[in-house]
């Protein structure tokens, strides 16, 4: 255990020096099954990324409305569709007109996803 501990404490001080400040790399080791969604260390893991996340928002400035409805959103899509939660862009169309506002047109819908995307809030894949 603690030979283990020694390995992973030398690895998380060789890719801090690594990457330097271009990645965030968590000070705790974390050993689970990914497969387990809901495992007592899949929700730790949640916890420490949502507390780097919130470190790495403050202070930034504020998001567009229609980003920040659809970040409120995801919680809920994501409890709906269960251990597999992708969405077809027709599905997310669907759940944006219900759930935010059905007068968004696609290129604002997809600006947003873009955005959310490219601040890691989703995982938006283009053709």
């Amino acid at each position: 255990k603690n030979a283990g501990k020694r390995r992973a404490e030398a690895m998380v001080n060789h890719y801090s020096k690594l990457f330097e400040d271009s990645l965030v790399v968590s000070q705790e080791v974390f050993l689970m099954n990914c497969r387990m969604a809901s495992s007592r260390d899949m929700r730790r893991f949640r916890l420490v990324l949502a507390s780097i996340k919130e470190e790495m928002l403050k202070g930034r400035k504020p998001v567009p409305k229609v980003c920040s409805l659809t970040t409120s959103k995801l919680p809920a899509w994501i409890e709906a569709k269960g251990t597999f939660p992708v969405m077809k862009w027709q599905e997310y169309m669907e759940a944006v007109r219900k759930d935010i506002s059905d007068s968004l047109t696609d290129r604002v819908v997809q600006l947003a996803t873009s955005y959310l995307h490219d601040i890691g809030e989703t995982i938006y894949l283009r053709r």
